[in-house]
């Protein structure tokens, strides 16, 4: 195997786990002596079609909305023939069309297509956006998944509701997600002129920062010297807004936006701890990106933050959407100072099995492991649409 082709839904400049997953791997493969090509969907829509990022090629395409638009997404991927063409293809999420173009790419290069489930696009009924998602693609990429070589989730939970949506798939292989813990050793912590608490997320329903507010609240009742500080950028943004002004705390809970990951990790080095307060969950990086910067990482029991916050040992968790035992975890954390050196010193000790040179390596297990099972299979159209793409592609292709 020389060469790896990542398939996503979007890529940098978006910041988000998978963004960052991807990033990592695709550096590691580059220092191991592989080839690693980026394909995603052009957003922003200002985007070009290709460029280098970090020296890693980067082929970006106009989402297709109907079938009749894939001739166009054929040509463009034709034009870019020798970057992409890989002897893998690992899908890191499974937003409609990108699993679909996997699988059509997979059968005319005749290699393994690798699906990576990562969480907040299989149906959650605790997650709107992954609902309207699924249903979205729900013409395309069930069919898509359903033929893929090889099945890969970044927590059991992923992989209970991948099974839950489509229970005919066979097993899927859990691979956590990682991080670098030497990109956060070296990063200088910030320096407040309060001490705060903190929280990096999506500004989404299902990310539960209103869970957190309301808990805040009550926090900073006892402790009015506390500040919240919440990193992110979504459409709960007004809505957070105006909880906060309707509690009384305008000017103690600070709105970041979206910030680069080294002050990310500056903030989360800062901070008494790092609050994950979803409602739906795969997993979440941040766990253990803050377990790695030395604070508390706090999180709901939701999805699989347990897989990646040992209670009371690496952090502590409190019951999904329980405001008052977010507010008993919170308050323990900042009044027992004996229990935050226990919890940050096991986290510290713990962390290198979520360090990328531990994960990536088991990926490429998994791509080995893929490789010798393939089993060239045709493609099975569910759709005459299908087959009329299939034809183009290969027509165009060839």
């Amino acid at each position: 195997m020389k060469k790896v082709l990542f398939i996503c839904s979007v890529y940098k400049p978006n910041v988000g786990g998978v963004e960052t997953a991807i990033d990592e791997l695709a550096k590691f493969y580059v220092e191991q002596g592989l080839q690693v090509t980026i394909l995603t969907k052009r957003f922003p829509f200002n985007l070009p079609d290709y460029e280098e990022i970090d020296h890693i090629p980067v082929v970006r395409i106009d989402r297709p909305k109907t079938f009749k638009d894939y001739d166009k997404t054929w040509r463009a991927l034709a034009a870019y023939k020798d970057v992409i063409t890989s002897d893998i293809i690992h899908v890191m999420g499974v937003r409609r069309p990108m699993t679909y173009i996997a699988l059509m790419l997979g059968k005319l290069w005749k290699v393994p297509v690798i699906i990576n489930f990562s969480g907040g696009d299989i149906f959650d009924k605790n997650d709107a956006e992954s609902m309207r998602i699924w249903e979205e693609g729900k013409d395309i990429t069930p069919q898509s998944i359903q033929q893929a070589d090889f099945y890969i989730a970044f927590s059991k939970d992923i992989a209970e509701q991948a099974h839950a949506c489509i229970p005919d798939l066979p097993d899927i292989a859990v691979v956590y997600a990682g991080i670098y813990t030497k990109n956060i050793k070296y990063v200088r912590r910030f320096e407040a002129l309060r001490p705060y608490l903190l929280s990096v997320r999506r500004l989404y329903y299902a990310k539960g920062l209103d869970i957190l507010i309301s808990a805040f609240a009550r926090v900073q009742k006892k402790h009015p010297k506390f500040d919240l500080y919440i990193v992110g950028d979504g459409p709960e943004m007004d809505n957070l807004k105006k909880q906060t002004q309707a509690l009384g705390f305008e000017d103690e809970v600070k709105f970041m936006g979206t910030q680069p990951l080294e002050t990310v990790y500056a903030l989360m080095k800062g901070s008494v701890a790092h609050i994950c307060p979803s409602r739906s969950e795969g997993g979440g990086t941040v766990n253990i990106e803050a377990q790695a910067a030395g604070t508390i990482a706090i999180g709901s029991t939701a999805g699989g933050i347990p897989e990646y916050i040992a209670d009371n040992e690496t952090g502590l968790l409190f019951q999904s959407e329980d405001v008052f035992d977010l507010t008993k975890k919170l308050l323990a954390i900042i009044e027992d100072e004996t229990l935050r050196e226990r919890l940050v010193q096991t986290a510290l000790h713990r962390i290198d099995t979520f360090d990328w040179n531990h994960v990536a390596r088991q990926y490429l297990d998994m791509y080995t492991k893929a490789r010798a099972t393939y089993n060239n299979r045709s493609l099975v159209p569910w759709k005459d649409n299908v087959i009329e793409n299939w034809q183009e592609l290969q027509d165009i292709w060839m």
